[in-house]
């Protein structure tokens, strides 16, 4: 226990309150609860609940809809506490309950309690609105491939400032500069990108990147580049990058004519979900609500509809699986990265959408039975540097499934399933997963169908935990980022499971969390 701290943490991996103020750390591991009389299911769920409830920390869902108000700098501090937080370090540390700030914020990304949170930003030496000095001298051979995407971003901004609130010039030219853009493109591969794992970064360039997509990952990087003055500035451009991206000509006409519009190459509609579905991730930190509530209602609804056209045109042309060789392996390692990053921006949207569902009291707006595409693979292949490192890694890693989300959900829902193939999964399918499970005891709740017998649920929620338990080795946390709390959301849906929602879902479409978190609190004091 760290005395002055009065938190627990890893003398192995220190919290960062003792790094920081060179204290010294003690380290309590949680006890198994004995119960030789219990079910695996009840021992699971009793395991759990203490692990994650009592020991380990402020749980991720609660922590969610619990942040109280203050100022950017708390705000920011959770961002830099979570940058370097691998799977060991996320599950040991401990939390303590009235310590709500800076740590209740850290686990979210990126689902921030933006609701609960009144932003002051600083108009002091953090907000600069003079330029900054760029050395044209220097002899970076990306220089001239910086200055000129830094001026195009300029551009864009100023066309879209022209229908929408844009801060003044000094501020955007104090932002958009070239070592701007390096450095928040950067950060958002060095600490977004495992919570956001849609963009392949090996074949990313920023000479050739697709100007909406350059836009976004700028904006998601300088979230994360506090306490960089970029960290204060982003926000002011939240209205003008929304405009740039959702009502530029080319999403606007997917969205009017669907995948068959003739003005959008592939490759850009594929950045253009991209961009949208990066920028959508963090609007849940967005400091007006007016804007949050804009990307939570319209923007992803336009989002969800773009990627439902796009999965329509993928049935019709049979594009949802890989190409194979006698040996396992795709034929076209170029032709893998589009499709599996097709396939992360799809399950991503539907990731959003499961948790707009539960903490916004909606019902989702896209079903598992939508979801047919191959379920996103392993991330070691999918961040091979080249065709031939793909090929070595590949041959290592079991790529023969194919499985969708619907094949995986009835396998696990199944009397007699086949889960010797669903061993392999990685943490990203493995959230989708229990996400999907969860929005589906949500919505068969809200439709007042009755699951006193509930078996099928029963049985797949035991089967996910136990496939999640046997992975938990092989899971490298380096890559895990937010999805490291499958485990909460597995707890969460047992209690949906068996508790009675009325609360809950009786307060649709509200601009708060205030039920999910009231019914959050319980479900934590039940297990303390």
């Amino acid at each position: 226990m760290c005395a002055k701290a009065k938190s627990s943490c890893d003398k192995e991996v220190p919290c960062t309150t003792c790094i920081k103020h060179g204290r010294e750390c003690s380290y309590d591991r949680v006890q198994p609860v004995q119960g030789a009389n219990l079910t695996t299911t009840e021992r699971n769920l009793q395991v759990t609940a203490k692990a994650i409830a009592t020991a380990s920390r402020v749980p991720f869902l609660l922590s969610y809809t619990a942040a109280g108000a203050g100022d950017p700098n708390d705000f920011a501090h959770a961002l830099e506490t979570l940058k370097d937080t691998d799977d060991n370090a996320a599950t040991e540390q401990v939390v303590p309950a009235e310590q709500t700030l800076p740590y209740t914020l850290p686990l979210l990304l990126p689902f921030f309690a933006a609701e609960m949170y009144d932003f002051e930003l600083p108009n002091g030496p953090n907000h600069p609105t003079e330029a900054q000095p760029y050395d044209v001298e220097a002899h970076d051979p990306r220089d001239h491939v910086l200055r000129h995407r830094a001026g195009e971003l300029m551009t864009l901004i100023a066309s879209a400032g022209r229908n929408s609130t844009c801060p003044p010039e000094p501020t955007v030219s104090a932002f958009f500069t070239p070592s701007n853009l390096s450095l928040c493109i950067e950060s958002f591969f060095r600490n977004a990108y495992k919570h956001i794992p849609i963009v392949h970064e090996p074949s990313f360039e920023v000479k050739t990147a697709n100007l909406q997509l350059l836009l976004s990952i700028f904006v998601v990087g300088a979230v994360w580049s506090y306490p960089r003055d970029t960290y204060f500035m982003v926000f002011d451009f939240v209205e003008v990058v929304e405009q740039c991206i959702f009502e530029s000509e080319n999403f606007q006409g997917v969205l009017k004519n669907g995948t068959k519009t003739e003005q959008v190459s592939p490759s850009d509609f594929l950045s253009l979900t991209q961009a949208a579905t990066i920028l959508i991730s963090i609007s849940f930190a967005f400091p007006q609500s007016e804007h949050r509530r804009r990307f939570r209602e319209r923007r992803f609804s336009d989002l969800t509809s773009v990627i439902r056209s796009f999965q329509i045109d993928r049935i019709e042309h049979g594009a949802f699986s890989l190409s194979l060789s006698k040996a396992g392996l795709p034929l076209d390692w170029g032709y893998y990265i589009a499709l599996e990053t097709s396939n992360r921006v799809i399950y991503y949207t539907y990731l959003l959408d499961s948790h707009m569902s539960i903490f916004h009291a909606t019902l989702p707006r896209l079903s598992v039975l939508e979801m047919k595409a191959s379920l996103p693979g392993d991330e070691t292949v999918y961040e091979a540097l080249d065709g031939e490192a793909y090929v070595a890694i590949s041959s290592k890693v079991n790529m023969r499934s194919n499985m969708s989300l619907v094949n995986v959900v009835q396998d696990l829902m199944a009397i007699n399933p086949e889960t010797s193939r669903l061993s392999h999964l990685s943490a990203f399918p493995s959230f989708l997963v229990i996400l999907a499970l969860q929005s589906m005891i949500f919505t068969a709740k809200a439709q007042l169908v009755d699951l006193a017998n509930g078996d099928s649920f029963e049985r797949a929620l035991a089967r996910w935990k136990d496939i999640w338990d046997r992975a938990r080795e092989k899971r490298n946390g380096k890559r895990t980022g937010f999805m490291v709390h499958a485990e909460e959301v597995w707890l969460q849906a047992h209690k949906f499971l068996e508790s009675d929602l009325t609360t809950l879902i009786s307060r649709f479409g509200t601009e708060d969390m205030t039920q999910a978190r009231k019914w959050l609190t319980e479900l934590d004091k039940e297990h303390k």
